[in-house]
């Protein structure tokens, strides 16, 4: 990649959304950043794929971006960051991680609308795994707000109870919901929803709520 010093222009404004657009991720498809850019620019919001594929491409001849082949779908990777740019490029705000998250929403269910899913022993595995990840999130860190040296039952019940009711609603009451209650939380959830999907979380919190009920 050129060198900022050796670069005879600098980032154009939209340039600097699209890399933001990444978030913390170094890869994403095509599709997923251009929903994500969307997200949060909102100046750009009517801007077709097309002329966003022109931009893509102005920026990996500047060597911004490299494109690159991902189990059959186009890919970018970002190549600029903040030293490079002098400008903060990742999230500062849980609000810019939340337009982030649902612009991946979109181009996930773009990506598997007409796609059915099937409840496999794979898919229980993977959602008790995420939801005992979860619960060892919740329980950790009201130890450390409140100081606890353990966390009741209860209380660990009505949290997870509460946040799979959101989840269950939609997406943006789940980030509403850990965004009032819980910010600190925000990042590790949002990078479980961006990875596993909101399915596979909704599933691993009831179960382990089932679970934990089960044996009060």
């Amino acid at each position: 990649m050129p060198e900022r010093a050796a670069r005879e222009e600098e980032p154009t404004r939209v340039e600097l959304d699209i890399t933001r657009a990444f978030g913390w991720t170094i890869i994403l498809y095509e599709e997923s950043l251009y929903e994500r850019f969307l997200q949060i620019s909102s100046d750009s919001s009517l801007m077709g794929l097309d002329e966003f594929r022109g931009h893509l491409r102005e920026m990996e001849a500047k060597g911004y971006i490299s494109s690159i082949s991902m189990h059959g779908h186009r890919a970018y990777r970002k190549l600029l960051f903040d030293e490079d740019a002098g400008v903060p490029l990742t999230p500062r705000v849980p609000l810019e991680e939340i337009r982030l998250a649902l612009g991946s929403r979109e181009a996930r269910m773009k990506r598997t609308r007409d796609q059915p899913k099937l409840v496999t022993s794979n898919i229980v595995d993977e959602s008790e795994e995420v939801g005992e990840y979860v619960l060892d999130l919740i329980e950790n860190y009201l130890k450390y707000k409140y100081g606890f040296k353990s966390v009741r039952k209860s209380v660990l019940l009505g949290y997870l109870e509460k946040l799979s009711q959101a989840l269950g609603q939609s997406e943006d009451t789940f980030y509403g919901f850990i965004e009032k209650n819980t910010p600190e939380m925000l990042t590790n959830l949002r990078r479980i929803m961006e990875t596993r999907g909101p399915d596979v979380l909704l599933l691993g919190l009831r179960l382990v709520e089932s679970d934990m009920r089960r044996y009060r």
